[in-house]
This record gives C-alpha cells, sequence and structure tokens, in this order.
C-alpha cells in the first residue's frame, strides 16, 4: 500500500513540476521515500524526500571537497537573491 502510494505521489508531483521545469524531465516516479535529479554539476543534484509527517527538498554536494566548498560559498554570497527567488529563507 505505501510503495503503491509513493508511486502516486511521485507521479503527481513530477507532472507539476515538468511543467514548471525541465529539472526532472527524465526522472521517472519511484516507489521509494526520495527522487533525485541531477544539476547539470558532476556532484551537485536536487533530491526530493517524502517522509511520514513532511517532506524536504535537498540540494546534495557530493563532489570533490573544493567543489563542495565553492558551491556552499556560492550559495551562502548569494543567499538574499536565492531567499528573494524561492520566496523564502533558505534553510
Amino acid at each position: 500500500m505505501r510503495k503503491h502510494c509513493r508511486w502516486k505521489f511521485w507521479t503527481g508531483l513530477l507532472e507539476l513540476i515538468n511543467h514548471r521545469s525541465d529539472l526532472y524531465k527524465g526522472v521517472s516516479p519511484s516507489n521509494g521515500n526520495w527522487i533525485t535529479a541531477g544539476s547539470g554539476l558532476s556532484g551537485l543534484h536536487y533530491t526530493f524526500y517524502v517522509r511520514k509527517h513532511d517532506a524536504v527538498v535537498g540540494f546534495v554536494l557530493e563532489a570533490e571537497k573544493e567543489t563542495n566548498k565553492a558551491a556552499f560559498d556560492y550559495f551562502v554570497a548569494n543567499r538574499s537573491k536565492i531567499n528573494s527567488d524561492i520566496g523564502e529563507p533558505l534553510i
């Protein structure tokens, strides 16, 4: 039952996302509790997690140490613009 519900959730979410962005165009629904899409940069990707009582969207840094540090520094330096673009504070 849970796997069927997750599949339906991801199917609906991907349909909504794909009307707004091409980022998840190649991603298929899953019966797991997460789906991932690449950012276009090696080792950096977006992940949606759905849990029992909430959901999380994450940006995962899994590249070399220097690449991760450069990406993190970019986010810190551009925090105000990012917050403005997404409409709420980036945590």
